[in-house]
């Protein structure tokens, strides 16, 4: 993360991981190698809001925003509080559930979440575990991650999450009335890619839509997006062209999240019965994502010669392709 000027020593690193295995539901699973973080959240935020203090930039708390309307060509915004600011350019940056992206008429596209912290576990340490079983958390997944101190252990989907949950904590054998505390929250979850410049108005992060679109990673997504959406803005107001704005979505036509066919499948493959998500399994468990066996892919077939098992080997090379794309434009 050099580039985005955010040191990779910083106190809000609270363990390194050693990759992330995704499991399927007979148990096979890929391994991807890159390292990763966990972090504490709250500290990372601080050194981000530390940084631009010292750039000039005033940070207002509790702040809610209930109304945006146009004024003398400039955006007018009122708080709950009833204070009124008023700028030329906006940016939001308010998550997935964006109350910017409401008050602009933009339809919602997430899922909800919701994670239970436990002390830690030793079962899990060292490494981010993901876990694909189409026919109990679709869209969604499972997760597992140690941070030391704890372990958190989540589920995306849609429905009832907290009875999901809590039926993968059983199949685990985690009692979850051990939980220390519960968080929830929603995902990013676009069937193409999001509007993120209106005149005057771009959208970062989650907001924005800017997450993995298979494993609804959205940190790094958010660090590119608002960099690239503050460099729009500066080169906007120096050369007093707003219409620069609409070159945001070109320059951020890397990220994964900005591609039809990368979201087309990966819809495909949270549309994977279990069937064809084991067949997956089979044939890659246990390797490296840039390493999938194309034998393994004949020998399934020739055992199960049924359009199912192409389909869930094109879909996983192609999951494999979007998961390499995330993981070149995070490093």
């Amino acid at each position: 993360m050099d580039f985005l000027g955010i040191d990779e020593k910083g106190e809000w690193i609270v363990k390194r991981m050693r990759g992330t295995k995704i499991f399927f539901p007979n148990g096979g699973f890929l391994y991807y190698p890159e390292k990763s973080y966990c972090i504490t959240r709250t500290l990372f935020d601080q050194e981000l809001i530390d940084k631009a203090t010292k750039k000039g930039a005033h940070v207002l708390l509790t702040k809610r925003v209930v109304s945006i309307s146009p004024h003398n060509k400039k955006w007018q915004v009122t708080t709950s509080s009833g204070e009124i600011f008023m700028c030329n350019y906006l940016i939001a940056a308010d998550g997935a559930t964006s109350t910017v992206r409401k008050l602009f008429g933009i339809p919602e596209y997430f899922i909800a979440a919701i994670q239970y912290k436990f002390t830690p576990i030793e079962r899990f340490e060292d490494e981010y575990f993901a876990f694909f079983n189409n026919e109990k958390h679709h869209p969604g997944y499972a997760w597992i991650f140690s941070r030391g101190c704890e372990t958190s252990i989540g589920l995306g989907g849609i429905g009832n999450v907290k009875e999901k949950l809590e039926t993968f904590l059983a199949s685990l054998s985690i009692d979850p009335s051990k939980k220390i505390s519960v968080h929830y929250g929603g995902i990013p979850h676009p069937a193409r890619p999001a509007t993120i410049a209106l005149p005057g108005v771009l959208f970062a992060g989650d907001a924005g839509g800017f997450t993995c679109p298979l494993t609804g990673g959205g940190i790094i997504g958010a660090l590119m997006s608002g960099k690239v959406a503050g460099e729009v803005i500066r080169d906007a107001l120096v050369t007093k062209r707003p219409e620069i704005l609409s070159s945001y979505p070109e320059r951020m036509k890397f990220h994964p999240s900005r591609s039809h066919i990368t979201l087309f499948y990966s819809r495909k493959f949270f549309s994977l019965n279990n069937d064809a998500l084991e067949t997956l399994g089979n044939i890659i468990d246990q390797h490296i994502y840039s390493e999938i066996p194309m034998w393994k892919a004949l020998r399934c077939f020739t055992k199960k010669p049924h359009w199912q098992t192409i389909n869930a080997y094109m879909t996983g090379f192609a999951a494999q392709q979007i998961l390499r794309h995330y993981t070149k434009c995070i490093f």
